[in-house]
């Protein structure tokens, strides 16, 4: 009987620490993400994403012939993410959405692949009092942190939320 108490002691403590690690790295993640865009800069957004080693360790067989110029190339600063970067902007400034503004309130995270490597979520930003938007992201969990693989769905994303209207 004290062994199982022990056990659902245990389970229910390590539980909750692990929910409390996944919490505070969306929320460094989240708010690492909206600043990037509020730079408008491009290399701002570059910076999230994963190192051309960190790719390696996940993708051996994929990345072994590839240079880390390469590797940059093709995921970091490919051009669907640039453009994908670009149109979030443009569609802020077309709703004078000031991105400094977004508050992060939660994620949801959706499936995985790779063992839980890669996982798509959906982080939600509030806009002063009434608005909000929401971001499908694909990241990456690497070495207890996370990094951001994809931005899905940008073009008119503060237009389709239905901003200041």
């Amino acid at each position: 009987m004290k062994r199982l108490l022990l056990f659902f002691i245990l389970h229910s403590f390590f539980h909750k620490t692990n929910a409390q690690t996944i919490e505070q790295k969306i929320n460094v993640f989240a708010k690492s993400f909206i600043h990037a865009l509020a730079t408008e800069n491009i290399d701002s957004m570059i910076a999230l994403k994963p190192s051309p080693a960190i790719w390696r360790s996940l993708m051996p067989a994929e990345t072994k012939k590839m240079s880390d110029n390469d590797i940059n190339k093709a995921v970091n600063s490919n051009e669907k993410f640039i453009i994908d970067f670009n149109n979030i902007i443009q569609s802020a400034k077309d709703e004078k959405v000031n991105l400094k503004a977004l508050t992060f309130t939660d994620a949801k995270f959706g499936e995985s692949i790779m063992d839980g490597k890669i996982l798509s979520v959906e982080i939600k930003y509030k806009y002063l009092v009434k608005d909000e938007v929401i971001f499908s992201l694909t990241i990456v969990e690497y070495q207890n942190k996370y990094y951001l693989y994809d931005i899905l769905m940008s073009y008119q994303i503060f237009k389709r939320y239905y901003f200041n209207r």
